[in-house]
This record gives structure tokens, C-alpha cells and sequence, in this order.
């Protein structure tokens, strides 16, 4: 179901505010990078705002997968998605993680923008059990990771919004990282595969 009109004016109004004032160098490198025909991974995307620049980044010939563990939160981008036509957008509603399985998310609401799998019970913390998959495989699965790196295929890949979760999958050590053996460049808010 689509967003409503005041809904959408909402959206609108938080993607400028991100633009021109509490994400301006995060937006302004998505616009400026040519990311058109890239695989664009987004983890955490919440309520979509920063989903909409994703998207438009990845252009109609790329893809853009948006992954967000809050189950309340992905008929929302589901919204999103219809109401901004963001035909290139696949919501994964789980979690990503080092290990497949089950995590306990910690948060104040259902909807939080600071929920955490890594938070200490505490009280008015709500507990959620969340499905949680492992990135490579969730790839492997979707028959666009393996390819690139069985063709030997040169990537350029960007961690934006990096997860401890990751650190049995993914080597870190300052602003770069090993992923199955392929350099990758660390930054802040999402994953840049550029084909």
C-alpha cells in the first residue's frame, strides 16, 4: 500500500533534511558517485529516506537491496518503495550477521533508530527475537557475489554502517577490509558493488 499524501510529504521533507543538513556529505557522495548498474546494499534502512537516494543511485539498470531487521519497519519500505516507484529496491526483512540463526534485538519501540543487537537488557528496552543471515550467503544465494569474484571480476565495494556483527565474515582493520578475499574500502551507510 502506498504511503499517504502526508505521509509522502513527510518522506519528502526528511529526504531534503538529510540532504541539506544532517547527511549532507553522506548524500552528497551518493549523488556525485556514478553508481548506475551497481548492486547497492543498504543495511539499516529504517524508514527509507536514505533508501530513496540509494535506489536512484543504483538507476534502473542496477539493483539496490535494502536490508532492515525491524519487522514493523518493512511494510513501511514496502510503502516506500510503491510510492517513490523504486522498482530496482528489494527489501530483505532480516537481520545480517557473522553467523545465520536467531539474534535478540534491544530497543526502546518498535520502529527505533537505535536498536541494537548489541545492547544490554536494561529497563524499557523491548527484546525481539530477529532473523539474522549471513551477507556472502544471502549473495551466493542471489547468484551476484560469487560471479563477480569466480570471473575474477574487478569490485569496488563500500561498507558504509559497518556491524561488529560481521567480524568472523569480514576482516577489519582501519578504513579497509578482506571480504572472501576482496579488497574492500570502509566508509558509512551502506555497500557500493559496482559491476
Amino acid at each position: 500500500m502506498p504511503l499517504s499524501i502526508w505521509d509522502k510529504l513527510q518522506m519528502v521533507h526528511r529526504c531534503w533534511r538529510l540532504r541539506f543538513k544532517s547527511e549532507v556529505d553522506s548524500i552528497q557522495y551518493v549523488r556525485s558517485t556514478k553508481f548506475a548498474g551497481a548492486t547497492v546494499i543498504y543495511i539499516g534502512a529504517k524508514k527509507g529516506a536514505f533508501s530513496i537516494y540509494m535506489s536512484r543511485a543504483a538507476g534502473s539498470d542496477g539493483q539496490f537491496i535494502a536490508f532492515e531487521a525491524q519487522p514493523e519497519l518493512g511494510e513501511r519500505l514496502t510503502s516506500v518503495k510503491i510510492s517513490f516507484s523504486l522498482d530496482n529496491m528489494t527489501l530483505v526483512n532480516q537481520g545480517p550477521s557473522s553467523e545465520p540463526g536467531v539474534l535478540t534485538m534491544r530497543r526502546p519501540e518498535a520502529g527505533s533508530r537505535i536498536a541494537s543487537f548489541h545492547k544490554e537488557a536494561g529497563i524499557g528496552l523491548d527484546k525481539v527475537d530477529i532473523p539474522v543471515i549471513r551477507l556472502d550467503e544471502y549473495a551466493r544465494a542471489n547468484g551476484w557475489c560469487g560471479r563477480l569474484l569466480v570471473h575474477n571480476h574487478l569490485c569496488r565495494i563500500i561498507l558504509l554502517s559497518f556491524f561488529r556483527a560481521f567480524s568472523s565474515t569480514y576482516k577489519v582493520t582501519n578504513h579497509s577490509a578482506t571480504v572472501r578475499n576482496v579488497p574492500v574500502r570502509i566508509a558509512h551507510h551502506s555497500i557500493f558493488i559496482l559491476n
